[in-house]
């Protein structure tokens, strides 16, 4: 503990050594101020601390480490280490909050026994204690084979029955309405990218948020059409004679159904108190559909039926319907599309102020060169049975009219031949005309479909865990709704969450370690070890390679001194016998022979390059001597004259 309150880099590498080789010395506290290494790691604030005091906890190693002879669930330390990662999501950076979530692990409910449970028997709960929530064993017990791996059922009748261990999460209130909107507010959709949120996020959506939501999603279906009915009633473009009681009906259901949605906004923002509420642009859409609903009831209320301003009824109807489709997102089917299609528009952002920019550029430009171009004519006949002729509105006329044109012309390339015949600058026109097809509709969409190509790839890589991040965005927004007494009941009996796991012969858990990993990340650590086996393989393969070429030199080397030592014991005899007169060179073939004898000899009177080509294989050994001379060999060379050993 004084090494966590010392804070320094030295302090912190110290105590984490302490931890790792005695995890329990998490316990340790201040005597005289009561002061644990939790209120320690919360009043320094500092990330490195607060991770360092929550990691023996999330990972299950100080649970684990009891062996069935206590629990830290009879502590505070889970509640403590609650508040200390919700103080870490809060005011720090959030890759840590996501380092840290993922080293979430289950641990074995204490005191627990594997036993046998049906196949149909659900595997994963909430509960307000930590102990096991599936009670003493439904079924009765059966003879049991214990082998080195797993347990294994023998008998008779048993089809569909499993053996598990019941498990829990060490941490409690992962899906209380604080943990989850900090959550949601503060951190990536990597946050979620781990199995123990997505255990919590489908306990909470399952057992209680989703009947919720699907009271919510038929009340808006049945808000929606009546919004139609009544836009479509009393718009001017398209209302007709009715009933006035069906005018009251609809406009008095409009305004209870748009009420209940204001406030249901107003509540979930905490009466607008919850910062991270309008961070989400799904809830910014709520609030002006609420607003745009009131605003054309009570214009509609005020001039009567068949007044309705068409503009605000557009406007209106586009905001409902976006908010139909945040609805979607609570459905398994729908949402992962909408998490798609919401990113391709955060995406297009930027490419679509650049094909803004170009159209405008060339809408002045076809402005230019078909200002004088009249609309389509036709013949018709006057009151008077006269033929004439009547033309519509040029289409390059105004700035208003000639931004559609383009976009007609650029985008979907739609085009009148006789423009180009009326223009007073044809060949421009048509140049004109090929640069902007080129630009807009050959490179700039398929620019745009590389784009949402790329998007969707991005998205498909985290598809899991933005899908479990609009699930908890839901599950807030529900649990700000619903009566506080409500609320209160499903936090208390979420507190721990359970899970029926794999056992071995001694009840420990059987964890696959991609169950709590992002599929990603799991692909990624088996890539990771995978590189480090290959890597230990080839540094084998590489020294023993090695010590078979040392072999190898080795070999090569004596066979080099063997040659070297005949070659000079044939070089002294061949010198011997001349000194003794015992060679003639009356034949010309010897003379030629001992002419090349001397050239040897000559090339070997260099010292200093015979010294440098031996040295590879003479080592630390003497220089190479005749067996009755302990002179080195060339010593003993004839002489060379001067002018022969420039030939060298």
């Amino acid at each position: 503990q004084r090494c966590v309150l010392d804070g320094s880099k030295e302090s912190l590498i110290l105590a984490a050594l302490i931890l790792k080789k005695y995890p329990d010395a998490i316990y340790t506290f201040d005597r005289e101020t009561g002061e644990d290494c939790f209120d320690t790691a919360l009043l320094r604030k500092k990330t490195n601390v607060l991770k360092l005091v929550t990691t023996p906890v999330v990972d299950g190693t100080l649970e684990n480490i009891k062996h069935g002879k206590g629990t830290i669930f009879i502590t505070a330390i889970p509640e403590k280490c609650l508040a200390t990662l919700h103080e870490m999501i809060l005011n720090h950076s959030p890759e840590n909050v996501v380092e840290t979530l993922r080293k979430i692990h289950f641990v074995k409910v204490p005191f627990a026994e594997p036993r046998i449970f049906t196949s149909s028997s659900p595997s994963e709960c909430g509960s307000y204690s930590f102990t096991d929530p599936w009670g003493s064993p439904s079924l009765p017990s059966r003879k049991l084979e214990r082998t080195l791996e797993k347990i294994d059922l023998v008998g008779d009748g048993h089809k569909g029955e499993i053996y598990r261990t019941p498990a829990v999460l060490p941490i409690p209130g992962l899906g209380s309405l604080e943990f989850l909107s900090a959550l949601t507010t503060a951190t990536p959709p990597s946050s979620f990218d781990n199995e123990a949120m997505g255990l919590v996020l489908r306990v909470m959506w399952k057992d209680y948020i989703r009947r919720y939501f699907i009271v919510d999603f038929a009340s808006y279906i049945i808000f929606f059409v009546i919004w139609i009915s009544f836009a479509d009633m009393t718009s001017s473009t398209t209302s007709s004679r009715s009933e006035n009681w069906v005018f009251i009906f609809l406009i008095f259901w409009l305004f209870v159904f748009n009420t209940i949605y204001g406030l249901k906004e107003v509540v979930q923002s905490d009466y607008g108190k919850r910062k991270g509420h309008f961070r989400s642009w799904w809830n910014i859409v709520d609030f002006i559909s609420i607003f745009l609903v009131y605003i054309y009831t009570f214009s509609t209320l005020v001039r009567g039926v068949g007044s309705g301003s068409v503009p605000l009824a557009v406007a209106t109807t586009l905001c409902l319907t976006l908010k139909l489709l945040a609805y979607l997102r609570g459905f398994d089917s729908t949402g992962w599309l909408i998490s798609v299609l919401t990113q391709n528009v955060l995406d297009v952002g930027g490419f679509v102020l650049i094909i803004t920019v170009v159209l405008i550029g060339f809408m002045l430009c076809f402005r230019l060169l078909f200002g004088n171009v009249e609309g389509t004519c036709q013949l018709i006949l006057d009151n008077g049975d006269s033929i004439i002729q009547e033309c519509g509105k040029k289409p390059y006329g105004t700035l208003h009219d000639s931004l559609f044109s383009t976009f007609e012309l650029a985008i979907l390339a739609s085009y009148d031949q006789g423009h180009f015949d009326e223009s007073d600058y044809t060949t421009l026109a048509v140049l004109i005309f090929v640069l902007a097809v080129t630009i807009v509709l050959v490179i700039a969409l398929n620019a745009l479909i590389a784009v949402l190509g790329d998007s969707y790839s991005r998205v498909q890589e985290h598809a899991l865990a933005n899908r479990r991040k609009e699930r908890a965005e839901l599950i807030v927004e529900y649990l700000s709704i619903i009566p506080s007494n409500k609320s209160r009941e499903i936090e208390a009996n979420t507190k721990y969450f359970h899970a029926l796991l794999e056992a071995d012969a001694d009840g420990d858990l059987l964890i696959v370690k991609d169950d709590w990993e992002g599929g990603l990340n799991a692909l990624k650590k088996d890539l990771s070890e995978q590189n480090a086996t290959s890597y230990e393989m080839t540094r084998d393969a590489i020294e023993q390679l090695r010590c078979h070429l040392d072999d190898d030199m080795e070999q090569l080397k004596n066979d080099i001194t063997s040659l070297i030592q005949e070659l000079s014991h044939e070089i002294k005899e061949i010198k011997r016998l001349q000194n003794d007169g015992g060679v003639t060179f009356n034949n010309k073939n010897v003379r030629n022979a001992v002419k090349v004898v001397k050239g040897v000899g000559k090339h070997l009177d260099m010292r200093h390059h015979l010294e440098m080509g031996l040295r590879p294989f003479r080592q630390n050994s003497q220089p190479l001597t005749d067996s009755n001379d302990q002179r080195p060999f060339w010593q003993g060379f004839p002489k060379i004259p001067k002018g022969d050993q420039d030939d060298t």
